[in-house]
């Protein structure tokens, strides 16, 4: 596993421990992910990151976000961020045929994530997410949920049911 340090007046000081990911608070996460976005565009998110676990075998930390063309989710391979995920904020974890890390497919079960999905829909319905983007990430959570197949790819295609 990696750490990253950075070397202050002669010190180095770990800022990023292997795997802290699992641990952080969630609005750190995604302030790490995206390092510009103001803090108070990430809280409602922030509440939902949920794990995507199966086998007990973690294969992320995201939540579902309502909004396309803004992809604040990111699929890491080998701890590298290798692909955007629209309609997701967070990270999931993946692998890749790519020697350049550009393109990766979420690694993630397919049981797992529309379980997962379940427990989204859920928590999008008690959210402090504007009803708009709600509703919209509510028709991600049932397109994941009937189309798990499709959800484990890395993208999620354009038509909702």
């Amino acid at each position: 596993m990696f750490s990253v340090t950075v070397d202050l007046n002669a010190r180095s000081i770990r800022v990023i421990k292997p795997e802290d990911w699992l641990r952080v608070k969630g609005s750190k996460l995604l302030s790490r992910i995206e390092p510009f976005r103001p803090s108070n565009s990430l809280l409602p998110y922030a509440a939902n990151l949920r794990p995507i676990i199966s086998n007990r075998l973690t294969y992320g930390r995201a939540c579902i976000r309502g909004q396309r063309w803004v992809p604040h989710g990111r699929i890491t391979v080998g701890g590298f961020a290798a692909s955007p995920l629209e309609y997701l904020e967070g990270v999931l974890l993946g692998a890749t045929d790519a020697i350049a890390r550009d393109t990766a497919t979420a690694s993630a079960p397919a049981a797992a994530l529309a379980q997962w999905a379940e427990e989204q829909a859920d928590l999008i319905a008690r959210s402090k997410i504007s009803p708009g983007r709600a509703t919209h990430s509510r028709r991600r959570c049932h397109c994941m949920r009937w189309r798990p197949a499709k959800a484990s790819s890395g993208t999620y295609g354009d038509s909702i049911s």
